[in-house]
């Protein structure tokens, strides 16, 4: 079985070492960087977590379309992941936020975007 794990705004997807990618981008960018998390509903092998992801941008965020500098703003970003369990273990993650929030939250330029 091959893991992996899927951000849904970027259309970036990660397997195997690279997994850890995800958590240390985001942790470089937003050293405080935390999850609030609203609920989590269970139904078979799939399991859904309603949360926040919140942090201050005091580093450099690498994004699909270039990096952004610090900005010492506070994100306060909706999100919602989606695992996909096999054997009680996670066998795919799909994380679904609102990627314009973050970027917006960071005081972007005019002229940044992220792939559509």
């Amino acid at each position: 079985m091959r893991r992996y794990a899927r951000d849904i705004p970027s259309q970036m997807e990660f397997r195997g070492a690279d997994i850890a990618l995800v958590a240390s981008g985001m942790a470089e960018a937003f050293p405080d960087i935390h999850r609030e998390l609203f609920s989590i509903d269970v139904s078979g092998d799939t399991v859904v977590v309603e949360l926040a992801i919140r942090g201050t941008h005091h580093g450099t965020l690498i994004t699909p379309a270039g990096p952004l500098a610090a900005s010492g703003k506070v994100i306060d970003v909706p999100c919602c992941d989606v695992f996909r369990m096999k054997d009680g273990k996670v066998a795919a993650f799909h994380c679904y936020n609102a990627s314009s929030i973050m970027v917006s939250g960071v005081c972007a330029p005019p002229e940044f975007s992220l792939p559509a």
